[in-house]
């Protein structure tokens, strides 16, 4: 519980004494255990970027903390509505309520009827909160309400993606903030003195402080601006949408990750100057810069600009540097308020990134074409607001070869069939008809029970190296997976090679599944490097082990122990 404010003028004393009896040049020592967590989450960060590009301040954090690496993802699919809800939870995809970007909602939670087909990407973060409580498992607020005298932890998650902030921060309490980007819906507002209507991106989700949801705050953004990714390929099929991504020249309203980044400074801060609010114990920051340019431009874009430029802003070196900026000044708060010494950094990453030297979707048009490439199908339920049957020729081949038992594909580096009917013969029948798939390497098919998939057919075209990671890893992977919610039968595919846009994630691969992963406290041994395997679903354990707070729950994630000075 918050008393420090309470207690300014007696700690003023005490410490004024102390300066008079301390040894010259004693430093106060830290803290047994950290007592809060920051946890930063970076949208398709791959692990070789901090080795490409000049990241100063993620650098300081790993050469002062503990890094791992052979950090991974771990599972499939790799994807950001799976991902924060791992990290957040310890909970694999098959047991954490949904396993995939599209959900087959067998039990009926959304209230849509039961086998209703949603697409995760647009969940609510109500959807997020059902499917929680629904699994039955506690995330790290809830764990974190063991250091409170009162079991109750404030938790505030932000990010760009509702989806991001909504997939940690969920489920939610009274004393929690969770928010990310909105669309203001028709007819608009004038904002700047601006004569017209525009349509702005601004807070929306759980206990948004009221001076950012106000009218034409500055959190509401532009929500029209493309810097012309509309008419330029590959990004058309993914363009930006305002400055949801990226922070644009208004130095008043600035978007992207600079967005996230101050309001969450904004928070501590005022969380730091009320007297009679909690202060956060837990705070998750997304960063959704980087993800969207690799999905525009794919993860080997080299163009850049001159600091200010519209190229140094758009494209993934800028924002990069942009978003390792955004990591110092949370550090440099931290610092500022006193609270370095106690709290533990987390960074990671929800998945890694695949670039399409070899590419099989539609090219465009329509304009974000990337949506019909990703999805073939309609949704049913309590939304049923989205439909995707404009498939490009793979997936309208793969389409007519299963035939009117198709419900639903998606498709990243990995293809999912989501079958009317599933019975053995239908998901054999599904695997088989996925063989001819351009660059598919391998099926697989749900077996009986759905908790686990059956190898169908492997390729014998594979390169060594592809064959060597597939044999070390694609069955477990793949299994991570296993529910009845997902796919029906999946489609592996080669390296290097995308359906939907230029750079994307989701599958089995070495890009999509290495990515960074470090811990930073100062009382953890600075410049360790463990070669420790460590997975996103050991993350919330190896936080429980150094706090010192016990899992009420079976975790799939196991505890890392980080070593201390």
């Amino acid at each position: 519980m918050k008393t420090r404010l309470l207690l300014v003028l007696p700690l003023v004393l005490v410490a004024a004494a102390a300066i008079l009896i301390a040894p010259l040049g004693a430093q106060p020592s830290t803290p047994s255990k950290p007592s809060r967590v920051l946890l930063i989450v970076l949208d398709g960060m791959r692990a070789d970027y901090l080795d490409r590009f000049d990241l100063p301040n993620l650098e300081a954090l790993r050469d002062g903390g503990v890094s791992f690496p052979n950090s991974r993802v771990g599972y499939m699919s790799s994807i950001t509505v799976i991902s924060h809800n791992v990290i957040a939870s310890g909970q694999l995809p098959r047991n954490q309520g949904w396993a995939n970007e599209i959900y087959r909602d067998d039990g009926n939670v959304l209230g849509g009827g039961a086998g209703s087909l949603y697409v995760m990407s647009s969940a609510s973060c109500s959807d997020f909160d059902l499917l929680t409580r629904a699994a039955g498992y506690p995330k790290l607020e809830q764990y974190l309400g063991a250091l409170e005298a009162d079991g109750d932890a404030r938790f505030i998650s932000v990010a760009q993606k509702d989806r991001s902030a909504c997939g940690v921060g969920h489920p939610a309490d009274a004393n929690d903030v969770i928010f990310g980007m909105a669309r203001l819906s028709s007819p608009g507002i004038k904002c700047d003195g601006s004569l017209t209507n525009h349509r702005y991106r601004f807070p929306r989700g759980v206990n948004v402080p009221a001076s950012m949801a106000a009218p034409c705050s500055r959190y509401y953004v532009d929500g029209s601006e493309d810097y012309g990714t509309n008419s330029t390929s590959p990004a058309l099929l993914y363009p930006l949408d305002g400055h949801r991504f990226v922070p644009g020249f208004n130095s008043a309203r600035l978007g992207g990750d600079v967005w996230s980044v101050d309001a969450a400074i904004e928070m501590m801060q005022a969380d730091a100057a009320d007297a009679d609010t909690d202060d956060w114990r837990g705070m998750f920051v997304g960063l959704g810069g980087p993800d969207k340019m690799a999905h525009m431009w794919g993860p080997n874009d080299a163009v850049t600009g001159a600091p200010g430029s519209v190229n140094n802003m758009i494209h993934l070196p800028g924002e990069l540097k942009l978003a390792d900026e955004q990591v110092g000044d949370l550090v440099a708060e931290l610092e500022d308020e006193g609270l370095l010494d106690e709290t533990l950094i987390v960074v990671t990453a929800d998945h890694g990134m695949t670039d399409a030297e070899r590419f099989h979707g539609n090219t465009g048009p329509p304009i974000d074409g990337g949506n019909f490439n990703w999805y073939y199908g309609a949704e049913t339920g309590t939304r049923a607001d989205e439909s995707y049957l404009t498939p490009s020729p793979a997936i309208a081949a793969l389409a007519g070869r299963i035939g009117g038992n198709l419900a639903f594909s998606y498709q990243d580096t990995h293809v999912g069939v989501w079958l009317k009917d599933r019975s053995k013969a239908s998901r054999e029948a599904a695997a088989a008809a996925m063989r001819q798939l351009p660059d598919a390497i391998a099926t697989f098919r749900l077996n009986g029970g759905d908790s686990g998939y059956v190898r169908d057919w492997v390729s014998s075209s594979m390169t060594d190296a592809e064959r060597s990671w597939f044999n070390r890893n694609a069955q477990k992977l793949i299994n991570t997976m296993a529910a009845s919610n997902n796919a029906d039968a999946v489609a592996l595919l080669a390296d290097d090679v995308t359906y939907s846009v230029q750079g994307d994630h989701g599958g089995h691969q070495a890009d999509n599944q290495l990515i960074p992963i470090m811990f930073s406290w100062p009382g953890l041994q600075a410049g360790a490097r463990l070669s420790t395997p460590i997975r996103n679903v050991d993350i919330l354990p190896t936080i429980l082990e150094l706090l010192g707070i016990a899992p009420t729950h079976s975790l799939d994630g196991e505890a890392v122990p980080l070593p201390q000075n």
